[in-house]
């Protein structure tokens, strides 16, 4: 019965340690995600924003808005 009840507990901190390293993974990768992302629309709005430089071009970029929508 003792051995059994250590099995258990072993296997327990086992799997409690294999979870954290889950969760800890799975947490970097949300992140890393979240910058890559954030990263995107803020060059995605840059290139819009470059294409709409001045008067001239400003009615082309309304043009590539309602293109990209």
């Amino acid at each position: 019965m003792d051995n059994e009840l250590i099995n258990n507990n072993e296997i327990n901190n086992t799997f409690d340690s294999i979870k954290e390293l889950i969760i800890n993974s799975r947490n970097r990768v949300y992140s890393t995600v979240n910058t890559e992302m954030l990263s995107l629309y803020w060059n995605i709005g840059k290139t819009i924003m470059e294409i709409q430089q001045g008067d001239e071009r400003a009615s082309y970029g309304e043009t590539v808005l309602e293109t990209f929508a």
